[in-house]
């Protein structure tokens, strides 16, 4: 299972909303839920985008539906290398001519990282 960022603009942008659209459903309910909303709330939001009241026990059951696929993600096989690139930068005081000013020397490193 390859799940996708998702944040409530991408899924509030799919209109019209549609109750047969469960996995939208769950989807928004695992996100609303990440957020720190309680069932309550949820299906406050459930009952203004689709105009129906749910009960907190299927809000619930939505939610722990989609915990399951990110679950599923967190447990897929691992490539064994990664790539890695990793860029900072330092601001130091430069003096060019009869001026100083701040900027910025960056590094940066590419590797790879092996999973063992």
């Amino acid at each position: 299972v390859c799940l996708e960022p998702v944040t409530i603009i991408s899924i509030l942008s799919s209109s019209p909303f549609s109750r047969t659209n469960k996995p939208e459903m769950e989807q928004l309910s695992f996100l609303l839920s990440t957020q720190g909303l309680t069932t309550e709330p949820i299906g406050e939001v459930f009952e203004q985008l689709y105009a129906h009241h749910y009960a907190k026990e299927s809000i619930s059951r939505l939610a722990h539906t989609a915990h399951q696929e990110v679950l599923d993600w967190l447990e897929r096989p691992l490539d064994p290398y990664y790539p890695i690139i990793y860029i900072d930068c330092i601001f130091v005081p430069l003096r060019r001519g009869a001026t100083v000013s701040r900027e910025a020397i960056y590094t940066h490193f590419l590797g790879h990282y092996q999973n063992i």
